[in-house]
């Protein structure tokens, strides 16, 4: 699938369409509109203000918030502060990333923010009893449904991961997250937004990455990095500060991950004939030539020269031009669509396909041609007969 020119890899569209993956949300997420969230460099920025302390560019931002908490300034309590509003609002993101799950009581969300924008658009969308975790009372990685806060959230200060103590405690001295994630990952394919390999959390995340198991690791990110790379996350790049586009994506995800057949088949009926100028469609298409049920309909839907060309550039027909191949149930669909169509009706494009493929045919295809031509009340020439006959 390509969104805005962006290619969706197909074992992600797999993975959510077979409902086995957990989307981590990070701050950015929570920087757009209306929500408007500071990133953790400007919540240590703000957290500094006022306290007559310095940050030292040699210190990581949670040692320096280690060395203001070891002079009695309370980090977490003026960390919840600025993450606290009586306006705030979730943003759009919020509510697509928790559309991208088909039902409501099966969403797996883990996020390193400390906000609850999401609590807040499940809250406003009328759903109600999704379990919540907040660190360190953490579920198994391997088996959980709901939201987990890992890093605490705003909701108890006390608990939220913010100076190398807490970090250091969390992931090493009592590891109570990374024994989280490591199941997580070794279980799950994992969809992150809103993360860039230059933040603070990231490094800590990626530390409880295994190689284990054969779950897919994407990122939804603004430029590619060979960091992610290294790590077994594929990149799906948006582009630099195209939020826009971030934002699509993400919608029409959960769109297409809602679609039933019947709604597949009510977008179809509108190209019955011709197959669709948008780009975004035709991909959609693309991909659904790999769903048997999806095949299906389509091929019950569209009709004519039109459609054979584009199946045809798709390599839709390889299969049943292959002599040694065993088709798929797919690849019956598609053989029986284009017998179905053609013979009798269009028989000089079944001969120009056949010489296309150098007379390769397999045996599925010549028994279906011969089962309709010996079939009494099937209408074709005396001389397309003979034709066929001599070809096979």
């Amino acid at each position: 699938m390509i969104i805005d020119d962006v290619r969706i890899p197909n074992d992600l569209l797999d993975a959510m369409k077979n409902n086995n993956f957990v989307v981590f949300v990070g701050a950015g997420v929570s920087m757009g509109n209306p929500t408007c969230l500071p990133s953790f460099k400007k919540l240590v920025e703000l957290i500094q203000s006022n306290t007559g302390e310095t940050y030292d560019e040699s210190e990581t931002y949670e040692r320096f918030l280690g060395r203001l908490n070891s002079k009695n300034i309370d980090v977490h309590k003026k960390a919840a502060e600025q993450l606290i509003g009586k306006n705030l609002k979730y943003n759009d993101l919020h509510s697509y990333i928790i559309n991208l799950f088909k039902n409501i009581d099966d969403i797996k969300i883990v996020t390193t923010n400390y906000d609850t924008m999401l609590e807040q658009a499940l809250e406003t969308g009328g759903h109600s009893g999704i379990d919540v975790y907040n660190t360190p009372a953490l579920p198994l990685g391997d088996n959980f449904k709901g939201i987990v806060h890992i890093h605490g959230n705003v909701q108890n200060p006390d608990s939220m991961i913010l100076t190398d103590e807490d970090f250091g405690k969390a992931y090493i001295t009592e590891g109570y997250v990374s024994r989280f994630l490591i199941k997580l990952f070794e279980n799950n394919n994992v969809l992150f937004i809103g993360y860039s390999y230059d933040d603070t959390i990231v490094k800590y995340l990626t530390r409880a990455i295994t190689t284990y198991g054969n779950n897919k690791r994407f990122i939804l990110i603004g430029s590619e990095s060979n960091d992610f790379d290294l790590l077994g996350i594929k990149s799906v790049c948006y582009g630099d500060e195209n939020f826009k586009t971030l934002y699509k994506i993400v919608n029409h995800l959960g769109e297409v991950n809602h679609r039933s057949l019947l709604d597949w088949k009510d977008i179809i009926q509108d190209y019955a004939l011709n197959p669709p100028i948008d780009s975004l469609l035709r991909s959609e298409i693309e991909d659904c030539l790999l769903d048997e049920a999806k095949s299906f309909i389509l091929s019950k839907t569209i009709h004519g020269e039109k459609w054979f060309e584009w199946l045809y550039k798709n390599k839709v027909f390889d299969a049943i031009f292959n002599e040694s191949l065993e088709l798929t149930k797919n690849d019956m669909t598609w053989l029986n669509w284009f017998v179905d169509e053609f013979l009798g009706k269009n028989d000089d494009l079944i001969y120009k396909t056949i010489l296309n493929y150098h007379n390769y045919v397999n045996d599925s295809l010549i028994s279906k041609i011969f089962e309709k031509l010996i079939n009494e009340k099937f209408e074709i020439s005396n001389q397309n007969y003979c034709k066929y006959v001599a070809l096979f």
